[in-house]
């Protein structure tokens, strides 16, 4: 796909995924974009979630390449590093997520490597799904609908962060 043509995607997934966010000015209350409340379920839940991240990075990962077994061609490096990685990226946005804007930069910057090996904008939803799927599995009776739409929201905030590092500064979302 020319760049040009990837970027376009990109940019119009990105904005796709902060509609949610637009759409409510009350989903506005921090500066991550989501509401205190939210952001305390997520902290709570991923305690919860903590003795079972391997298991839960395991599962992301199943489902993953179940819904795109194309995605399994960009992971060059062992599984089970690239899923203590993946716990380690999201214990990080978990602790940090009153302060995520100041991630900004940085989830630019991986979005940006990702795109060099070859992960795609329209990659990004099955990835979304994925990890929502493993959470709830791994969550089980702790899962909720508002749960769910934490997390989801939270999902969304960083693909958009990371799908905007794809794009030419001047493009992107601030």
């Amino acid at each position: 796909m020319p760049a040009a043509e990837l970027a376009a995607v990109a940019l119009g997934v990105a904005r796709s995924c902060t509609r949610t966010f637009a759409s409510d000015p009350r989903n506005y209350d921090t500066a991550v974009g989501m509401k205190t409340d939210s952001l305390d379920r997520i902290r709570s839940s991923f305690e919860l979630l903590s003795p079972h991240m391997a298991q839960m990075t395991r599962t992301f990962y199943e489902r993953l390449f179940a819904a795109r077994p194309d995605t399994r061609q960009l992971f060059k490096v062992d599984m089970d590093i690239q899923r203590q990685h993946f716990a380690a990226a999201l214990a990080l946005v978990v602790r940090n997520l009153g302060l995520l804007d100041a991630l900004e930069e940085p989830l630019h910057e991986l979005g940006a490597s990702h795109a060099r090996v070859g992960v795609r904008p329209e990659h990004y939803p099955f990835v979304r799904d994925a990890m929502l799927k493993a959470l709830a599995e791994a969550l089980g009776p702790a899962w909720s609908s508002d749960l769910a739409d934490d997390w989801r929201n939270l999902i969304e905030t960083l693909a958009s962060h990371m799908l905007a590092g794809t794009l030419p500064a001047s493009d992107r979302l601030s």
